[in-house]
């Protein structure tokens, strides 16, 4: 057998141990925001990826990856679609695609803001980097916004100071920078950045679950990173952000953490929403599942805007399991074993 494809079918066998793959969304929109920012990824290329997947990957619900898990019947090349947070964009711009190439999903909804104006405090602040010409000041820092990059810049440093704070401080600070900078953010702010970001309404999520092509999940109530919280603080927001959504929608059974990295929760807020009822709990962690996969601690690969089609594919195919506890160096003892052989 040529060496190429030998060593094409060790990496290849060896990669195609690590599926299925629950990927993260946030927003799909139209026209790319002026802030170049990891959460919003443009329409063309969504469509891009779903026909991608709906072609060549078996595209499944988080439900029945759950069920695939539990009965150890997890099918080759298994893919599952989320979102975070419930823009309403994911109504506007994501579902026609979904609904085109009949690929499930599951939203996350951050369940006080469904059927509001407000914004969820990272997005707020996106809306305040994209007045022209409005340089920032902050923590004693004048931060330039004239640049795409500028802003982009800007919303880094001042995200990562804001969550330093307690979670529910945070709008308080927001207010603070509207009022420090002399912003008029209802006449300053651009509407269709606004319109972009603007989280959905029941309507629009019962509309989608109607299709049985979209269920939903919570995302807590306000979007707090639950570590940061008190007990009950952080139980309130698991709890209660489920009994939000099931007066409108009915039972929900899925978890996803805010923010979601090892620092983002801890034992006692995953015990909160196994008590709560919740059946399967995502994180933000970068990782892919399999038969063994705990339910409470999913694993996901949150998809960047900037990805190219090959990195997306690779992703999918393995290429993030790569990465993980060890399997680098797995792959060499494999391919060791064959040259030696």
């Amino acid at each position: 057998m040529p060496l190429g494809r030998s060593l094409t079918q060790i990496i290849k066998k060896q990669l195609s141990k690590y599926k299925p793959c629950i990927l993260t969304y946030h927003g799909v929109v139209k026209d790319s925001l002026n802030v170049p920012v990891w959460s919003f990824i443009d329409e063309k290329k969504f469509k891009e990826q779903i026909k991608l997947l709906s072609e060549n990957y078996n595209c499944i619900s988080l439900n029945q990856l759950i069920t695939d898990i539990r009965n150890n019947t997890i099918k080759p090349r298994s893919v599952v679609i989320t979102f975070d947070d419930g823009f309403e964009n994911n109504y506007s711009v994501a579902f026609p695609i979904l609904k085109k190439y009949n690929v499930p999903a599951t939203i996350f909804l951050t369940a006080g803001y469904i059927n509001t104006n407000e914004l969820i405090w990272p997005d707020k602040l996106l809306t305040i980097l994209q007045i022209p010409d409005q340089s920032i000041y902050f923590q004693n820092e004048i931060h330039s916004t004239s640049t795409p990059d500028e802003k982009a810049k800007a919303f880094f440093a001042i995200t990562r100071a804001l969550k330093q704070l307690h979670p529910y401080q945070i709008n308080t600070e927001l207010e603070r920078i509207v009022t420090e900078n002399n912003i008029n953010y209802e006449n300053d702010v651009n509407e269709q950045t606004f319109r972009s970001i603007k989280i959905m309404n029941w309507a629009q999520a019962k509309e989608m679950q109607d299709s049985k092509l979209i269920d939903f999940g919570s995302h807590t109530i306000t979007h707090t990173i639950v570590s940061r919280l008190s007990e009950q603080e952080a139980y309130n927001e698991i709890n209660e952000s489920k009994k939000i959504i099931e007066n409108h929608l009915g039972p929900i059974n899925l978890f996803a953490y805010p923010n979601g990295t090892l620092d983002d929760f801890t034992p006692i807020n995953r015990q909160q929403a196994i008590d709560a009822g919740y059946t399967a709990i995502c994180t933000a962690i970068t990782g892919v599942t399999d038969k063994n996969s705990n339910l409470y601690d999913l694993k996901r690969i949150t998809v960047s805007p900037s990805i190219s089609m090959n990195n997306f594919i690779f992703s999918l195919d393995g290429g993030i399991a790569l990465s993980e506890g060890g399997l680098v160096l797995n792959l060499f003892r494999k391919m060791r074993k064959f040259f030696s052989s």
